[in-house]
């Protein structure tokens, strides 16, 4: 009967994760394989502005922050006309 097969498929949907509701993704693999590159195009894709940071640039939360507050905050554009 066509109303069980679709309660079935229903079911079998709301056990499929929802890959859109996750907020991070783990890449492993060795060297050379496109992990950076395949990140860098989904996020493009997707609208995001990337930006790379190697683990040895910044060892701390100061330094971090320090990399990382220029990002969030809104600037006008005559500051970079001035």
């Amino acid at each position: 009967d066509k109303q069980n097969a679709e309660r079935k498929n229903m079911k079998a949907d709301a056990k499929k994760p929802d890959i859109f509701k996750f907020k991070s993704v783990l890449l492993s693999g060795p060297p050379g394989v496109g992990k950076s590159s395949a990140a860098k195009i989904m996020a493009e894709q997707h609208g995001y502005t990337v930006v790379q940071m190697n683990a040895s640039d910044v060892r701390n939360k100061a330094g971090l922050r320090e990399h990382i507050s220029p990002l969030t905050t809104n600037q006008s554009l005559s500051s970079w006309c001035e």
